[in-house]
């Protein structure tokens, strides 16, 4: 490029002038020249290990050097004698080897052409992995679009600029050399020139990775945008989304029935469109009902959402079968019955107009389907509130109420009172006597008023708490969840939903998997003492969640029952709680061990299998089938032996979960068996084991409470190299199913990502061109990503730019 740019008019097509081009072919020598430093590099590098080398090896070293080193001769020679007038190190290369215009040049001779030929490396593609031919032409017009970025803004940018300024200082003759140390023989500035173009000869060759990151960035994004990746990313988009989320639900998330077909491929993904659920009848409301309102409740369960959050965000349990329309939680019906209603005050009769207003909000529409009221909001609030509390001393202002509202009825509403009604109202001018009817004949219209209400069922509770916060929950709901985390976990949940992923097969039928996690001598549960323990700064593990968790802890508080942390401390088990919680948001081994993909496989078995018997005992049968978690705690024996504290809480998540398992490597000290030689050396096994609950008749107070199942001998110690890759690979031969997740502990395991296990064993069903996957790359979360700026920012490019260049290189580069 520096050829092209220097000579003629810095155009492109220059390259085709004889002069220039041959100009251009002293390349190869710069390329015999780099070919050289390799080798010879190659020999410094291997020069230690050179006892161990085979008498081959060492020869192909050799003449790797010496057959670079004679391209380095051979070339600039030809090269010289290819020009007829040569000038500067061309001549005195022809000096050299005779000057005669009539020397041959060695670029045409065939013997060159066949070693030239005969030195082109023949690759070896492996047994299945042949690449299609689309996939090939992938590959190759991206680094070619790449390559072409690259050289262009080089060459525009970067080189031709800098031609004529290089001319100009070249061109000032300089008597007396200011650097003659370094160059003595200069006569002009060659100096300044090396400082002006050493910067663009670095960047020339460095910027192929920085082109790299730009096509990697646009290609991913664009990949991603045509898979929907990022299409909800706010508590808004959700919300104008939340009616085709059902739909999407079910027909990600619930088994096909038998005949049953779905579209699939890009296509599909982008002409996605879920219609809205046409009734609460069906299996799809319920279905949609049943598992949103698990993801509701483990947020409330984490302690992410508090109780009015909870209650604003479930879906009915029991719907109303008299209304042919699905019941929205209640944020997204919030503010709408008063602004219907102020609609229609401002309506002025103008029936259609207002209709045509009601209609535009299907939310507003279903609010005012659900709960039609028009002059008595305020007593029916009232009397709402009185329903909830259901106390036997709001009797009175029960009647007050009632009455209230049918006087209203009477008077503003019906077009001819029953006179009956009006005297049996509160009197007044509509009444017969002069005074107040007493509230004890008040009662006798009403008839026995069955208040407080004595047989409460759940379904009546549901129902009187949702219409309570259909009338009274203003602006505020649009915030809920007022959570970063669970806005965040919610959206990317139901962004994930419209995204095209593999149908989910029942929970039989899907393939099974292991979980593992490698564990070393981290902390299980924060202990109260830790928790309490001041650092060299004064401030307890305990005080820097609270901060930087606030609302969490108030939402923890309130579940609890308690109001401050003194108030816990009298109690045992709010101390364990206490205790959970904390761990729950650090780096502890209990917080990645949640069991969420038993859970989830358990819940989908009892959506499955909800009208057969024994449905409890089914569907742990059919979760302890397809899941299982190995904990790979290598020094879980020493830690047993020592009385480690760490130990009993390792037990104790055995005994919470009993289908976790823990592997370790038990070392052994045993005797020889060999009488002549009584010997006393360490044996090493890898041994698993799980929990074993205490009998109940056993009167042997050192029980064991955890069994080994598996105990295998290993040929010497189990650690050689890294200590968490030699620890998990102790641990891979009891795992079980046909795939393996990886789960490190600074990586979060959510409830609802747990539901699409299924969907993602699927991928290794499906073919990509000509096999089928082997592994399968999840965008993890970092949780950590709070405790300093360093980890705000390795988080962040986890899930940017690792997880965009993971995207990259399976499609297109596969």
């Amino acid at each position: 490029m520096i050829i092209l740019a220097w000579n003629g008019s810095g155009k492109l097509g220059s390259i085709f002038d004889g002069d220039v081009f041959k100009k251009v072919l002293s390349i190869f020598i710069t390329a015999a020249i780099l070919k050289l430093a390799q080798a010879v590099l190659d020999i410094i590098m291997s020069w230690k290990s050179r006892h161990t080398m085979s008498l081959h090896v060492k020869l192909r070293y050799i003449l790797k050097a010496v057959s670079a080193a004679a391209w380095v001769i051979v070339l600039p020679v030809t090269y010289a004698y290819s020009w007829q007038n040569p000038s500067g190190f061309a001549q005195t290369i022809r000096s050299w080897f005779g000057n005669s215009p009539s020397s041959p040049s060695l670029s045409d001779n065939r013997i060159a052409l066949l070693i030239m030929w005969w030195s082109q490396p023949r690759l070896y593609v492996g047994r299945g992995m042949h690449e299609s031919t689309f996939s090939l032409f992938k590959y190759t017009m991206f680094w070619v679009l790449l390559l072409l970025a690259k050289l262009a803004f080089s060459y525009f940018v970067e080189i031709k600029p800098l031609v004529g300024p290089t001319k100009d200082i070249m061109g000032i003759h300089i008597n007396t050399y200011q650097w003659h140390e370094f160059f003595p023989q200069a006569k002009r500035n060659i100096g300044v020139v090396i400082a002006l173009w050493a910067p663009i000869v670095l960047v020339y060759f460095m910027d192929t990775q920085i082109w790299y990151a730009i096509f990697s960035t646009i290609f991913g994004g664009l990949y991603g945008a045509f898979r929907r990746l990022g299409e909800i990313r706010t508590l808004g988009m959700l919300r104008s989304r939340f009616q085709s989320l059902p739909g999407a639900f079910n027909a990600c998330l619930i088994p096909l029935e038998k005949n049953e077909q779905r579209k699939k491929g890009l296509k599909a993904a982008l002409s996605r469109k879920f219609d809205q659920i046409p009734s609460n009848k069906g299996k799809e409301a319920a279905r949609f009902a049943q598992l949103w309102n698990k993801i509701i409740t483990t947020f409330r369960e984490e302690d992410l959402i508090n109780n009015r959050e909870m209650n604003l965000l479930l879906v009915p349990y029991w719907a109303d079968r008299d209304l042919d329309l699905i019941q929205w939680p209640p944020f997204l019906l919030a503010s709408k019955l008063p602004i219907a209603l102020d609609m229609a005050k401002d309506s002025k009769g103008r029936d259609r107009e207002l209709k045509k207003r009601l209609q535009a909000d299907n939310y507003m529409l279903c609010a005012i389907r659900e709960l039609l009221c028009r002059p008595c909001m305020k007593n029916f609030v009232q009397l709402i509130e009185y329903l909830r509390e259901n106390r036997k001393e709001d009797k009175d202002e029960v009647v007050i109420v009632l009455l209230n509202m049918l006087e209203i009825v009477t008077r503003d509403i019906m077009d001819d009172p029953i006179p009956s009604l009006l005297e049996s109202s509160h009197g007044g001018s509509y009444g017969m006597h002069g005074g107040m009817t007493p509230l004890e004949k008040q009662y006798q219209f009403f008839g026995a008023l069955r208040f407080p209400i004595t047989q409460e069922t759940e379904a009546w509770k549901e129902k009187i708490r949702r219409l309570h916060l259909l009338l009274t929950v203003k602006e505020s709901a649009m915030d809920v969840p007022s959570n970063l985390e669970a806005r965040r976990r919610i959206s990317f949940f139901s962004n994930s939903l419209f995204m095209e992923m593999p149908t989910a097969p029942k929970v039989r039928n899907m393939l099974s998997f292991s979980v593992l996690t490698p564990y070393y001598t981290e902390d299980v549960l924060f202990s109260m003492n830790l928790l309490e323990k001041p650092n060299e700064d004064g401030v307890s593990i305990l005080f820097y969640l609270q901060k930087i968790f606030p609302d969490e802890w108030t939402n923890f508080l309130e579940r609890v029952g308690y109001n401050s942390e003194e108030e816990l401390k009298g109690s045992v088990e709010l101390e364990e709680k206490l205790r959970l919680w904390a761990s729950y948001r650090g780096q502890t081994l209990t917080k990645t061990v949640l069991m969420n993909g038993y859970k989830a496989a358990e819940s989908n078995t009892e959506e499955q299998l909800r009208n057969e018997r024994s449905l409890l005992a089914q569907c742990q049968a059919v979760a302890d089938m397809k899941f299982t978690y190995v904990v790979s705690c290598q020094q879980y024996g020493i830690q047993k032996r020592s009385g480690d504290a760490r130990a009993q809480d390792i037990l104790r998540l055995m005994t919470t979960y009993p289908s976790l398992r823990v592997a370790y490597v038990d070392e052994v000290e045993e005797t020889s068996k060999d009488k002549s030689e009584k010997m006393v050396k360490k044996v090493y096994y890898s041994a698993l084991v799980k929990a074993a609950p205490k009998s109940v008749d056993s009167s042997d107070p050192g029980q064991s409470l955890d069994q080994v199942i598996y105990r295998i001998k290993l040929p010497g110690p189990a650690i050689l190299g890294e200590g968490k890759p030699e620890n998990q690979n102790h641990a891979i031969i009891f795992t079980r199913g046909e795939g393996l997740q990886t789960i490190d502990m600074n990586q979060d395991n959510y409830m609802e990502e747990a539901f699409k296990m299924r969907n993602l064993l699927q991928e290794f069903l499906k073919e990509y061109g000509a096999r089928k996957p082997t592994i399968v790359g999840l965008r993890e979360h970092i949780f950590t990503g709070s405790v300093s700026s360093l980890a705000w920012f390795m988080s962040n490019q986890e899930t940017s730019f690792v997880t965009i260049g993971q995207r990259l290189l399976a499609n297109p580069l596969k």
